[in-house]
């Protein structure tokens, strides 16, 4: 069955119609005539009646025929009512022979005319509507979102165009999933029908994929379509009472459009529209795949890259403790009974003290990764600040050395919505860093002020603070910071610490942040969600 013609044609009332209309034309035409002929007009004006008879019949009909017909029976008329003997269609002067030639080409010649140009005029439409519709499509299926977006999309504007029932089938492997379905205001088929769409979609499927293999290896399989269709090109497979189309590029079959046709004619126009729809669509489906793909090669070369970089982090920062503790122990095992006491107490200490930064090193991994995987479950509870403060310093204090850590009493009581151990694990890695990168004798405050639904936390020290350079990346994981200024000791990243906080900081629904301190210094700090204070009488 051809594309041109989908159903058989019912033909039967629109000729019937035309009919119709060229009759009463004439009989319009012959009734003004009969009145001109009384006011004594001329056969000139009552022939040209005619003639525009003919011409309107040609505009408002389509087909040679009508207007043929309507020629004919124009001379017939004007032979039976006006020419001498009236009421006969015998004529006494055989001048009217000519008159009547020249009549019937006339009226053939002026319908011939109007014929082309309505036709014109016609095709003229078609290819602004067809280019408006497109148009539409194309501008509606650059903001869809998604491949379930993009196949709505394209079915409104098939429904739109054919007024009738429009089902997606999407491939799924060597099947079909389930289905979108357009109905206009009613979404959803009788069962029996959608069952019996889906059987035919599936056969669609199968035949579109075996032409496509056998196009590959040269093969021509009976029911695959036309030998002479391009192997992209959407051709039309009419099955039981549908028509199907596949939804397809030159290497892809993304699914089966089927659009019901039971029970009205589907032209050659309307069919060219709905192919090129489905083929905006079918471009717009693998452009979008392809988006996706770059997408998830882009994740997977960035998780290479922080796999990478970890690795790296991992081997620089373990290296300076391990090589410390080693040699520390070392020392002791060889040379113990010549040491002083002093010294193996200092050698003591600083085993002990690159112990509890592997420790902490090893807690900021855990805990990053269990955010990365999504695992972490907040275990929220309202807390008084100046709590957390209190834990978080007696975690350093064996840590502090020669530093300071004050805690400033904020002027009013103020309660949190948090995880406590993970906002002490944020505190913690603050003060850690600033005890690790400030001298000895250096002051860090901590302090907290409430600022509308949130509560500021900030640490704070009198350091060297952090470069300019090194602001915008200083959260950034495996960021070691390499132009910030650091006693010649420390040669450890504090990227991972400082990512794991601003994690746990924007889990809670807060943000971080860090500035210069005046004089000179830095200021890490972060909002939490205040909790009201309940004051019971």
């Amino acid at each position: 069955m051809g594309e041109a013609n989908v159903r058989a044609p019912r033909r039967e009332g629109r000729a019937v119609a035309h009919l119709g209309v060229m009759c009463a034309l004439l009989a319009l035409s012959t009734a003004i005539g009969l009145g001109f002929h009384e006011l004594g007009f001329t056969d000139s004006s009552i022939i040209s009646l005619y003639i525009l008879s003919t011409l309107l019949t040609a505009t408002v009909t389509s087909g040679r025929m009508y207007t043929l017909l309507s020629s004919a029976l124009s001379v017939v008329l004007y032979n039976f009512y006006f020419v001498v003997p009236r009421f006969s269609l015998e004529s006494l002067d055989t001048s009217y022979l000519v008159t009547f030639a020249i009549m019937f080409v006339a009226a053939i010649v002026a319908s011939e005319l109007t014929n082309h140009i309505a036709r014109n005029a016609r095709e003229a439409r078609r290819t602004a509507y067809r280019t408006s519709v497109l148009l539409e499509t194309n501008q509606l299926l650059q903001q869809a979102d998604g491949p379930g977006s993009i196949a709505r999309i394209a079915l409104s504007q098939l429904s739109k165009l054919l007024d009738g029932p429009v089902a997606f089938y999407p491939a799924e492997g060597d099947g079909l999933g389930s289905p979108l379905v357009r109905n206009g205001d009613d979404e959803a088929m009788p069962a029996a029908i959608a069952e019996n769409a889906r059987v035919n979609a599936l056969r669609a499927l199968r035949s579109t994929k075996f032409a496509k293999d056998a196009a590959s290896t040269g093969a021509a399989p009976a029911s695959a379509p036309p030998a002479n269709a391009e192997a992209s090109e959407i051709v039309a497979i009419p099955l039981g009472d549908g028509l199907f189309l596949p939804v397809r590029t030159h290497d892809e079959v993304f699914g089966v459009v089927g659009i019901r046709a039971a029970d009205r004619d589907i032209d050659s126009f309307e069919l060219s529209i709905a192919r090129s729809i489905i083929g905006e669509c079918a471009l717009e489906l693998a452009r979008e795949r392809e988006a996706r793909e770059r997408e998830e090669a882009a994740v997977l070369a960035r998780n290479e890259q922080l796999r990478a970089n970890l690795l790296r982090s991992l081997g620089h920062d373990l290296r300076t403790p391990l090589t410390a503790i080693s040699g520390a122990a070392a020392i002791l095992r060889d040379d113990s009974g010549r040491l002083a006491p002093d010294q193996r107490r200092a050698l003591l200490d600083d085993v002990y003290h690159d112990s509890l930064w592997l420790i902490d090193m090893v807690e900021n991994l855990l805990t990053i990764t269990h955010f990365d995987e999504g695992t972490v479950k907040l275990t929220l509870n309202s807390e008084l600040i100046d709590d957390i403060f209190e834990a978080a310093v007696s975690h350093l204090a064996n840590q502090a050395g020669e530093h300071r850590i004050v805690i400033e009493p904020a002027e009013e009581i103020l309660l949190v919505r948090i995880d406590a151990s993970l906002i002490i694990q944020v505190l913690t890695n603050l003060v850690g860093n600033a005890i690790k990168y400030t001298p000895a004798g250096s002051i860090i405050r901590l302090y907290a002020r409430r600022e509308g639904a949130f509560v500021r936390v900030t640490v704070a020290d009198d350091g060297p603070g952090v470069a300019d350079d090194d602001k915008p990346h200083v959260f950034d994981r495996f960021y070691s910071g390499a132009k910030a200024e650091r006693p010649a000791d420390a040669q450890r990243s504090f990227g991972l610490g400082l990512a794991l906080c601003r994690s746990i900081v924007e889990a809670h629904g807060g943000a971080i942040e860090v500035h210069d301190n005046v004089p000179h210094g830095a200021v890490f700090s972060f909002t939490l969600p205040a909790e009201e204070v309940a004051i019971h009488g």
